[in-house]
This record gives C-alpha cells, structure tokens and sequence, in this order.
C-alpha cells in the first residue's frame, strides 16, 4: 500500500518537474520568437529600401506633398535656431549655474548632508541643484547629532521638518521656510528661539 503511494508521489513529481520545464522552455522560447521576429521585420524593410530603379527609367514621384532635396535646406543660425554645439554649450552652462556643489559641501554637518542624500537617493559626495533642492517637502533627520544646520534655507518648499534627537543650539536657518507646516525639534540644545 505504501509503495502504491510512493510511486504516485513519483509519478505526479515527476510530471510536475516536467510540466515546469515546459512552461519555462516556452517562455524562453516565445522570448527569443519575438526578438527573431522583430529582426525579420527589419531585415526585411532594409531590403526594400535597396531596391533601386533600372537606370534608364526615372523614379515616380507621389503626388501630394513635394518632395524636398535634404541638400537644399538653409540650417544656417538665423533660420533654425543655433548649432547643436551651442545649445549643448548653453545646456552644460545652465546645469553649472543650478548646480550648488556636492552635498556636503552645500550642507556641512554630517549628519544633515545624510539625511538630504538619502532623500535624494544620491551620495553626499554626489552635486546637486537648486531644483532637486526646491523639490523636498518633508525631511526627518533623527538621532543623527546634527549640530548646524547651514544649506537648510535651500530647502524653499520644505513643509515638513523633524530633527529630533539631535545637538542643534542655532535654529536661525530656519527663518526663512515660509513653507514650513510641521517642525519638531525635540530633544536638542536649543537655547534661544
């Protein structure tokens, strides 16, 4: 009787494994059916775009829109705008005047540098802007012996601050978060308001 069982185990393991098998070599292979398929359809619109005419007839042109020779075309500064060196320039130039420096440098106590790279999900040695900056609404940075907290006011839409926990006697950088909702300062050195 216990045979009989061990051997239906056996049998419906086995199927089992088998059936998982399948159903993995299926996926794998309708993954690789579908990357075929789309270099078939690549290959295939290659193959008539060098298609040429015979030499001796002339090409037929659709009617409708004309058909502009690319060679032709004015892209001087006036008419498009300015060359893609420049605006690759103008675009570099903009990123360096929103960047504010390394995030440690920005903020110079550890612990606050911490907290601010964490919310960015960035290292404290990583740059970051005035955007990113304007960008943070909430902050909580507990427990992290923050002591000065000098690059705060950059945090212009800061609505929510928690800095409990810490070492921190000068709140002065705070006065200007307008913005600011919710501030918990227990638990620090505060000795004038």
């Amino acid at each position: 009787m216990f045979k009989n069982k061990r051997k239906k185990k056996r049998k419906f393991s086995s199927v089992l494994i088998v059936l998982v098998c399948l159903i993995t070599q299926m996926n794998i292979y309708g993954y690789f059916m579908n990357s075929s398929v789309f270099a078939e359809s690549k290959l295939d619109t290659n193959a008539e775009e060098f298609e040429k005419p015979p030499e001796n007839q002339e090409q037929e042109k659709p009617q409708g829109d004309p058909q502009v020779d690319i060679g032709t075309i004015d892209t001087s500064e006036d008419e498009v705008g300015k060359p893609p060196e420049n605006q690759e320039q103008e675009k570099s130039q903009e990123n360096n005047r929103a960047a504010l420096g390394t995030i440690q440098s920005v903020f110079p106590d550890e612990g606050l540098a911490a907290g601010i790279a964490n919310v960015l999900k960035k290292k404290v040695t990583d740059t970051v802007t005035e955007e990113e900056l304007a960008n943070i609404s909430s902050l909580d940075v507990l427990n992290k012996n923050v002591k000065d907290l000098t690059g705060i006011e950059d945090l212009t839409n800061l609505e929510f601050l928690r800095l409990e926990q810490n070492e921190i006697s000068d709140v002065s950088p705070l006065k200007d978060l307008t913005n600011l909702k919710t501030l918990s300062l227990e638990q620090n050195e505060i000795s004038d308001v």
